[in-house]
């Protein structure tokens, strides 16, 4: 195919553009898992089911491994199991409600409701819990409002840079 014959590609959901072979070839490689050594390539995945599976399977990972580390340390409880159990549910649930939507934008039109707004809200504070625990706490330099709630420098001013005095 030459540049004449330009195919439309699609880029993402719902976008579309006309490119030329070359960069067409690269292109084809979105959503497509990294070669490595002599394994092959696999994908490209279609988009509305690979993001939802990645993000269950990261969360499923956290999962497991969180109640190994408090087992291990014998600081879990049936009060942890029973939250992870109910975190499993709400993902799954929250995953495969999102697939659905995926689906019916994909030839449709939806007005999102309250309830959407919750499943997002829940499955944000489910991944900020599971980052906390992973993670630990945000340091200071990390949060937007660090700035604004540190203490006096040697200027007086906060955190200013260096100081002129000597």
């Amino acid at each position: 195919m030459d540049d004449s014959e330009a195919a439309p590609l699609l880029l993402t959901e719902g976008v579309h553009a006309t490119l030329g072979s070359d960069a067409s070839h690269e292109l084809l490689r979105i959503g497509a898992l990294p070669t490595y050594g002599v394994l092959p390539r696999i994908g490209p995945f279609a988009l509305d089911w690979f993001r939802l599976l990645f993000y269950w399977l990261c969360f499923l990972s956290f999962l497991v491994w969180d109640p190994l580390r408090q087992a291990r340390e014998g600081r879990l409880t049936v009060f942890h199991v029973a939250a992870f159990a109910v975190a499993l549910g709400l993902t799954s649930w929250i995953c495969y409600d999102h697939y659905v939507i995926a689906k019916i934008l994909t030839d449709s039109f939806m007005f999102f409701s309250a309830r959407e707004a919750w499943l997002a809200g829940i499955a944000a504070m489910l991944s900020i819990i599971a980052c906390w625990r992973l993670w630990g706490a945000p340091s200071r330099s990390s949060v937007p409002w660090s700035f604004s709630t540190s203490p006096p420098g040697p200027t007086g001013r906060g955190c200013s840079g260096p100081s002129s005095a000597t």
